[in-house]
């Protein structure tokens, strides 16, 4: 081998140790790449199903909202009709009361007082009653009033 010529053993060692290096920096960011790739693919795949979660809790508050909204129309129909019911028993109440008429009884002026003549048993000495009901009434009598006369009485009528 002259002196001057290039050593082709050498030159060809060279490109091979380049070629090499290239192919194991080329191959390294390839497997990069493809870890990348398979994490990116997982990261989807992950969205994916949190995606689908968020679409049934959606429609789940979505079917929700509708029954509250459906219920609030049916409640605020409600209230409506309780609101227009009890404005109909304001209007009935505030309205002047028709009075019963009864031809036997006068009104009451003087506070009940004559009811007191009404509810009395009206016995006179020599009317002929049963001396059981008499004592009866006498007894009632003696019991709400505490009347003295009236056992004085009572005691009078069994003597006789």
């Amino acid at each position: 081998m002259p002196f001057g010529q290039p050593n082709l053993y050498l030159q060809l060692s060279q490109i091979l140790e380049w070629e090499i290096w290239n192919h194991n920096q080329t191959r390294a960011a390839l497997c990069t790449e493809l870890a990348r790739r398979a994490e990116t693919e997982t990261e989807i795949h992950m969205k994916g199903q949190e995606l689908e979660r968020w679409k049934e809790s959606c429609h789940i508050v979505y079917t929700a909202l509708d029954e509250h909204r459906a219920e609030n129309v049916s409640l605020k129909l409600d209230v409506e009709a309780l609101t227009a019911e009890l404005r109909h028993r304001r209007e009935l109440q505030v309205q002047p009361k028709v009075e019963c008429s009864t031809p036997h009884l006068e009104p009451d002026y003087d506070g009940g007082r004559d009811l007191e003549k009404l509810h009395k048993p009206q016995l006179s000495e020599d009317e002929h009653t049963s001396s059981w009901r008499l004592g009866f009434i006498r007894d009632i009598d003696d019991h709400f009033n505490g009347s003295a006369m009236s056992t004085v009485r009572n005691n009078q009528l069994s003597g006789s």
